[in-house]
């Protein structure tokens, strides 16, 4: 099965496919993601969510602007939105290797059911709430772009520059192959490959393992 164009900002992607968006108002996230899910549904691809659920009709009302009919697409098995509590914040903690195998299920599961490809995509605001597991963040991002260079579906990671300290962006920043920063897709020079990325880690004790 031939995979389709994927589009990010009006940027045509190739292999870099784990991405770290960063935003500065729910305007630009929703412009980010908006045509994003809008062309992966047109192709009839798997399409998966993940946000705060707080929010869940502010959400749909921002995607319908983009020409996303939410519920239709949720209807029709082909899109899924997903709270923190049904993916990251499982029984109130975030542990990376329930997360990871969430993701590689719902590879299988797109697979299986001859979707060509998957878009997921998540809200990482979850991480600021101070709950246990949080401090495995760096190390999940880079074992999702472990996962991201053998598979050609596409992850991106939502996140608020008004809310994340500095420190910890640029530590994003090198997890993720490309990056959207002020609405643009680069390609990202500060990406530490996976393995080297684990081996500081572990060194600066945020890491379990390499």
């Amino acid at each position: 099965m031939s995979v389709p164009p994927v589009h990010l900002c009006g940027h045509r992607i190739d292999q870099a496919r784990h991405v770290c968006a960063f935003f500065q108002s729910k305007e630009e996230e929703y412009n980010i993601i908006g045509p994003f899910v809008k062309e992966g549904l047109a192709q009839k691809e798997r399409v998966v969510q993940i946000m705060n659920g707080a929010t869940r009709a502010d959400h749909d009302a921002r995607m319908a602007r983009h020409g996303v009919d939410v519920a239709k697409a949720e209807a029709g098995g082909q899109l899924s939105v997903l709270r923190w509590e049904d993916a990251y914040l499982q029984d109130g903690y975030f542990d990376q290797d329930r997360m990871l195998a969430l993701l590689q299920g719902a590879l299988k599961d797109r697979r299986e059911r001859g979707f060509p490809l998957l878009r997921a995509m998540g809200n990482m605001d979850w991480a600021l709430q101070g709950r246990p597991g949080t401090e495995q963040l760096l190390e999940y991002e880079t074992r999702v772009s472990q996962i991201s260079a053998s598979h050609p579906d596409v992850f991106i990671c939502l996140y608020d520059m008004n809310k994340f300290p500095a420190s910890l962006v640029v530590d994003v920043l090198r997890t993720h192959p490309a990056a959207i920063i002020g609405g643009v897709y680069h390609e990202n020079p500060f990406f530490v490959p996976p393995e080297q990325m684990l081996q500081e880690l572990v060194a600066r004790g945020k890491a379990k393992r390499a």
